[in-house]
């Protein structure tokens, strides 16, 4: 649900024009509708949709389509977000871009330099130079803790041990979903606190627990936070 997130973020920053630009396969169909919703709940423009070959290697051609927008929304993989964003530099485009969580990082940061000074993106957890991740760098100093997937880790395991807890019997599939599914207010610090017994209002999208973000930027090569969390919720719902 970021990527509505992130549609309607854009709208609310001032873009007047945006593209989303998604890899040309099926299920990026789903992703620039849910870009689209966004923006449209925001008031703002429909989205052009730049549609990128899964083979791509020069981005130069994707970044000059993109960069006929005063925005564009990337949710593309890691490495070729920093190529975008470096093609872009190279021919002097000059769009703001709007990265899919995870990929504001300090390994793409160090690749692009200069390159998405200024992008932003959607994401559940709070920065890594938070004191909320202090355990984590306590246990593992050598582990990228801006990277996403180390960060859903440890996530995953403070909601287990919040919900379970330390005197559980049995830890297993099913004592797992019984705990999670009266868990109301689980709170690790990383996140906003999660409701396990309240589904997602939307068909399809109804196991999404976690509906709020925060918004993060590329600021002097560090990713640094833009306010508190804000529910998703809303842009899903008539009135």
């Amino acid at each position: 649900i970021s990527f509505a997130g992130l549609g309607a973020h854009a709208v609310t920053d001032g873009c007047k024009s945006i593209a989303s630009v998604l890899y040309d396969v099926p299920t990026a169909e789903k992703a620039a509708t849910l870009i689209q919703a966004g923006a449209a709940k925001a008031g703002g423009p429909a989205p052009k949709h730049i549609k990128v070959p899964t083979s791509t290697t020069d981005f130069s051609s994707v970044a000059k389509s993109a960069g006929e927008s005063d925005c564009a929304i990337v949710g593309l993989p890691n490495d070729q977000v920093a190529a975008l964003a470096a093609a872009g530099a190279s021919i002097g485009v000059d769009t703001k871009y709007y990265a899919l969580a995870g990929a504001l990082n300090d390994t793409v940061l160090s690749d692009t330099g200069t390159a998405l000074e200024g992008a932003q993106s959607a994401v559940n957890f709070v920065v890594a130079s938070n004191p909320a991740w202090d355990s984590a760098k306590a246990a593992r100093d050598d582990v990228d803790w801006t990277g996403v997937y180390n960060q859903n880790t440890w996530a995953g395991y403070q909601v287990l041990a919040n919900v379970v807890g330390k005197d559980a019997p049995t830890v297993d599939a099913a004592a797992v979903t019984t705990a999670l599914s009266t868990a109301s207010n689980v709170d690790t610090g990383l996140t906003a606190p999660i409701d396990f017994t309240v589904e997602f209002p939307v068909p399809g999208l109804n196991r999404v627990f976690n509906s709020e973000v925060v918004f993060v930027e590329a600021k002097d090569g560090e990713v640094v936070q833009n306010g508190d969390f804000q529910d998703l919720t809303p842009l899903f719902t008539t009135g």
